[in-house]
């Protein structure tokens, strides 16, 4: 079961409208907010951290963070996450 950070009531209350879940029992039922899987495996303690920041399930995060494409100058740069 995931442990859910503090958040100010107004952003607690903005999430779970975003989302249409409550996110504090969300986590604590060890489900995603964004996929209603499992979030029960994960790759290591900052993904963990994230989990009980985001509500995020391992792949989820994985998703999210792993590339993403900005536009600089008029071209598509790909932005890749860094491991370290």
């Amino acid at each position: 079961m995931g442990n859910p950070t503090y958040k100010a009531p107004a952003i607690e209350q903005f999430l779970n409208d975003m989302s249409g879940k409550n996110r504090v029992e969300t986590i604590k039922r060890a489900e995603c907010v964004i996929c209603d899987g499992p979030a029960t495996e994960f790759k290591d303690q900052k993904s963990i951290q994230e989990y009980n920041i985001s509500g995020m399930c391992q792949g989820c995060q994985d998703s999210v963070f792993s590339t993403h494409e900005v536009w600089v100058g008029g071209r598509a740069l790909t932005m890749v996450k860094n491991d370290e």
